[in-house]
């Protein structure tokens, strides 16, 4: 806190803004200094832009990933345009080959597997007349992998993938699009936006609040308890749970309890608040 110079003359002017540093003013009516009251501010709408990552999650949808973008880097005018050498793209291809392999066999063991359980069961309770066949395993030495290639293949991906993005003035979008490399841009328009509360009651009878955090930093709850005090200040959780410790009524009691939310970024309120939710508590 900064401290004012009292031990100097200053101006009425310069004590006031001095004042305003320390979060206080002069009433101009009264002459009276008071503390300013500081109030949340509450952003009604915005647009929260967020990105996306470009490597793909889903197992199949990856091996698809790596054989498209050692396609891509096979081209000529693609090599033309970004100026990489060749084992660049060689690498890319062996990565994406070795890749495609280990997630098509790994695709036969579950059948495997279920195959050799129906046997099992066959053998121990079976009741037919007919015995089957036992089920063959993925034999990698018949139908040999590709060349070997050391573990990681997706920071190597990454690591070309930013290398061509960081190529500013050859790169494009389309470019980068064509080798599924693009970053997304996710978009919210949080007009109107609130939380959908829900609850269930554990830890002998006191109210989890759940919600859906989103983009957003956390929420702000309110509670009102039927005490008269109407809503007031619970909490502002950060995780997607929020379990209310108040004291429970007496044994044989039940209250009515409600709450309220609405979202936060950046410490500011986001959107609106949610329609209150009620929860009968009872002692136990």
């Amino acid at each position: 806190m900064k401290k004012l110079n009292l031990e100097k003359k200053i101006s009425a002017k310069e004590f006031a803004e001095d004042l305003l540093k320390i979060g206080y003013n002069i009433n101009p009516k009264t002459g009276i200094i008071e503390r300013i009251e500081r109030t949340q501010k509450m952003i009604i709408g915005m647009v929260i832009v967020s990105v996306v990552d470009f490597v793909k999650g889903p197992e199949d949808e990856y091996a698809d990933q790596l054989d498209n973008f050692a396609v891509e880097l096979a081209k000529p005018e693609m090599q033309a345009q970004y100026g990489y050498d060749d084992a660049f793209k060689e690498e890319a291809a062996a990565d994406a080959a070795y890749n495609r392999y280990g997630y098509t066999k790994r695709t036969t063991v579950a059948p495997y597997v279920h195959a050799w359980t129906a046997k099992k069961n066959e053998i121990r309770k079976g009741t037919g007349i007919t015995v089957t066949a036992f089920k063959s395993g993925v034999d990698v030495v018949i139908d040999a992998p590709p060349t070997e290639v050391l573990p990681g293949n997706e920071l190597r991906f990454r690591t070309k993938a930013q290398w061509l993005k960081d190529q500013t003035t050859l790169t494009t979008e389309a470019s980068e699009i064509a080798l599924g490399i693009s970053t997304a841009h996710k978009s919210t328009d949080t007009t109107g936006i609130k939380p959908d509360l829900s609850y269930e009651l554990v830890s002998g009878g006191h109210p989890q609040l759940k919600y859906t955090r989103h983009s957003f930093q956390g929420i702000q709850l309110k509670v009102d308890r039927g005490d008269g005090h109407g809503f007031v200040w619970l909490a502002e959780p950060g995780n997607v749970t929020y379990t209310d410790n108040a004291t429970l009524p007496p044994v044989g009691n039940a209250f009515v309890w409600k709450y309220i939310a609405i979202y936060k970024l950046d410490d500011e309120l986001i959107g609106d608040w949610c329609d209150p939710i009620s929860v009968t508590v009872k002692g136990v």
